[in-house]
């Protein structure tokens, strides 16, 4: 299958999520950062800022009638302008304020996907908190059933995710065909932004007890580790070859990092960043059972410790 630069969505309209209550200074400059790295050099990109004003917002009951939220609508659309009017980016439309009488995270959540949904987003752009007395971030509600349940692209930011240009981005790949659908968006939007592309997969080492043994079984046999990490590299690098002459062909400079390490994926991915000096992180979630389980693990880590933004994209969306 040939592909060709419109054959994948291009970032042209994006929604930006944002709390018109509680922002914090620095998020606001990481977001700002972020904003000006997608829409640079673009006249065509589009910004509408959202936000969801709902009775937890406001300290009010779970459930509130809603002609009495309404009556906060003002006082909410007048915080947003505010905190947009500080905002130096080309593109940005007249801020958007969702209301409703339900006081719960999956309502927030699903009010704002179906907007994105409904105006044909491209991508969402949401910032993550740093709670005081929590080495953790804010994702154990919005964010994260964000990441969970959108059919959009969301682009998370945190407060260490320090960028002025997406000049660098890496996509950590399990090399599946899911994947490999995803992989031509990444690279369009590598194309569009003039970014290097790093494909990246690491091949975890067998657990301790095999390692020490120096054997590992394979098809009913046992097989020394190291033949066994040797195959596997070799194998996978015959797969992300194909993967590197579909980029090229689309003009777009990249290069595949294959290693075999002990430490989590997770990990792995961070320390690539850090040593490539990587500005946009582009990784695929999965939905379905597991989703949540994915979630968890690689992403969620990504987004709460990386120091830049991590772009989350479906497959679900992609193989439409």
């Amino acid at each position: 299958m040939e592909w060709k630069l419109g054959d994948a969505q291009q970032v042209k309209k994006i929604v930006w999520s944002l709390d018109a209550f509680e922002q914090g200074q620095i998020l606001e400059q990481r977001v700002e950062e972020a904003l000006l790295a997608i829409v640079r050099g673009s006249t065509s990109t589009r910004v509408t800022p959202v936000y969801v004003l709902s009775p937890d917002q406001l300290n009010l009951g779970a459930e509130t009638a809603l002609p009495w939220i309404e009556q906060y609508r003002p006082a909410a659309e007048a915080a947003v302008k505010d905190i947009v009017r500080k905002f130096n980016c080309p593109g940005l439309l007249k801020p958007k304020v969702l209301t409703q009488d339900v006081g719960s995270t999956s309502a927030a959540v699903t009010s704002l996907a179906e907007y994105a949904v409904e105006i044909g987003a491209d991508l969402i752009l949401v910032g993550t908190h740093g709670r005081q007395g929590m080495h953790r971030f804010f994702l154990g509600s919005f964010a994260e059933r964000l990441l969970l349940h959108s059919k959009v692209p969301v682009l998370v930011v945190n407060p260490k995710s320090k960028v002025s240009r997406f000049d660098q981005i890496l996509f950590p790949t399990d090399l599946s065909r899911a994947s490999r659908t995803l992989f031509r968006r990444v690279v369009v939007l590598a194309c569009e932004l003039k970014a290097k592309l790093t494909v990246y997969h690491v091949v975890q080492n067998p657990i301790d007890p095999v390692l020490k043994s120096g054997v590992y079984l394979m098809g009913g046999g046992w097989i020394p580790a190291s033949d066994y990490l040797e195959e596997e590299l070799s194998r996978r690098k015959k797969s992300a070859e194909h993967w590197v002459k579909i980029a090229r062909k689309m003009g777009v400079e990249v290069e595949v990092v294959l290693e075999t390490s002990r430490e989590t994926v997770a990990t792995s991915i961070v320390r690539q960043v850090e040593r490539r000096k990587i500005n946009l992180v582009a990784i695929a979630a999965q939905s379905g059972p597991l989703a949540s389980a994915v979630i968890g693990s690689v992403t969620r880590h990504l987004v709460r410790e990386a120091p830049c933004p991590v772009w989350v994209l479906h497959t679900r969306r992609a193989s439409k």
